[in-house]
């Protein structure tokens, strides 16, 4: 098995460190491969006009760019690649599991979203990917970020149009598997977490049993995200 990354390598803050560090230290556990892959590494895989047209819009770039990676591992020979977003931290290894088996040969996370009433809203997240050797998905999944880029313009490419947004629409479709190891954690329960009130970080802990979180680092800011890596690691 096969452990990826991504992230720039200079100036990373402190809370993205500690998770990256979570990561390669939990494939070690488990005996996997580990492998980071840098901006310009991730660049030089997506098409031209892919690149040309999101410009800047780095979230996006990458949604595809994982699937690349993925892809080329696999090519390579690897039998299991799992893709794990750099603001994911791995608090507790022992809870953090993947299934043996995967039918279809891919899975994506689970979405448990809580809103500051304490809604739960359900959908798929991309900051976990598996894909085994065979698996039908991953090419057509390439094909169709690279088709939607190319036929939507401006407020029509919307974030996260090509992950979350556009697996639960195939999941309603196919029902895929799902994993929940890895649970998403809006900025009201990290918030919640941080400020010991609980109500909102109890409502996410019951949902499912996980081992990882992801901080969803383009809504936190590096002092919400270190304390947040701080109070999950008890320090």
């Amino acid at each position: 098995m096969l452990v990826l990354q991504s992230h720039r390598s200079e100036n990373l803050p402190e809370w993205i460190q500690r998770c990256m560090e979570s990561v390669r230290e939990w494939a070690e556990l488990v005996g996997a491969e580990y492998y980071c892959a840098g901006d310009r590494e991730v660049l030089s895989l997506l098409p031209v006009e892919f690149v040309r047209k999101l410009e800047r819009r780095w979230p996006m770039l990458v949604d595809l760019g994982r699937l690349l990676l993925v892809k080329r591992a696999l090519e390579a020979g690897e039998k299991r690649v799992v893709w794990l977003d750099a603001d994911v931290l791995v608090f507790d290894p022992k809870a953090m599991r993947l299934p043996v088996g995967i039918k279809n040969g891919y899975a994506f996370g689970r979405e448990d979203w809580i809103e500051k009433s304490c809604k739960v809203r359900r959908g798929v997240h991309n900051a976990l990917c598996v894909f085994e050797q065979g698996n039908p998905f991953l090419d057509y999944y390439i094909h169709a970020c690279e088709r939607i880029v190319e036929q939507h313009e401006g407020q029509h490419l919307a974030p996260q149009l090509l992950g979350p947004k556009f697996l639960k629409m195939q999941y309603n479709l196919l029902h895929f598997e799902l994993c929940e190891s890895v649970a998403m954690l809006s900025p009201v329960v990290v918030q919640d977490m941080l400020e010991g009130e609980g109500r909102l970080w109890e409502k996410q802990k019951v949902q499912a049993e996980f081992g990882a979180v992801n901080l969803c680092g383009s809504l936190v800011d590096d002092a919400s995200g270190l304390a947040a890596v701080r109070c999950l690691l008890g320090q």
